[in-house]
């Protein structure tokens, strides 16, 4: 809608009366909101393409303490995601894990198992082992019924040899190898 929007209600502003100048009013205000939260969007998702990722998740909260992310789940989300991403590949690992279960009752329906191990790989890629064997765990605890993909990627991990001998200590004590 954009600009065509925006054109269109200053013309309707021009020819209505009262109750429609003030739709049109509500109309550009709406319009300039939507579009100042997308480009909180963009930023975030600039920085943590250009690996800033405390800048990105810094603009994703800020976008997020906005009244129009309170009114756009949608929008929200994909903030939130900014955060989970470039936490996972910040070396947070651990954190995102702790707080998978709250996002999980924030959002059912987008932290589903797939996330879960994306998540865990950008911690692995980054070199947080331990915050992606901590994701991958608490995913297995969330999505039981995708345990064997969760398991899958702990034997991948403990296959390369990086593994410290802690990590190996917990992942025997829970029972992932042996």
């Amino acid at each position: 809608m954009g600009i065509v929007g925006a054109e269109s209600l200053v013309k309707r502003w021009n020819e209505g009366g009262v109750v429609t100048r003030f739709v049109c009013l509500l109309g550009l205000i709406f319009l300039g909101c939507s579009q100042g939260l997308q480009a909180i969007e963009e930023e975030a998702r600039g920085a943590v393409q250009a690996g800033q990722f405390g800048q990105a998740m810094e603009t994703a909260r800020k976008g997020l303490q906005t009244p129009e992310a309170a009114n756009d789940p949608a929008a929200s989300w994909r903030l939130e995601l900014v955060i989970l991403e470039s936490m996972a590949r910040s070396g947070q690992g651990a954190i995102v894990a702790r707080d998978l279960d709250a996002k999980k009752k924030e959002y059912p329906t987008q932290v589903n198992a797939k996330l879960v191990l994306t998540l865990g790989s950008y911690a692995r890629d980054a070199g947080d082992t331990k915050g992606a064997i901590d994701m991958w765990v608490a995913g297995d605890t969330l999505f039981p019924e995708s345990t064997a993909l969760f398991k899958a990627s702990i034997t991948e991990l403990q296959s390369a040899g990086t593994l410290a001998p802690a990590e190996l200590e917990k992942l025997k004590s829970l029972g992932y190898i042996q």
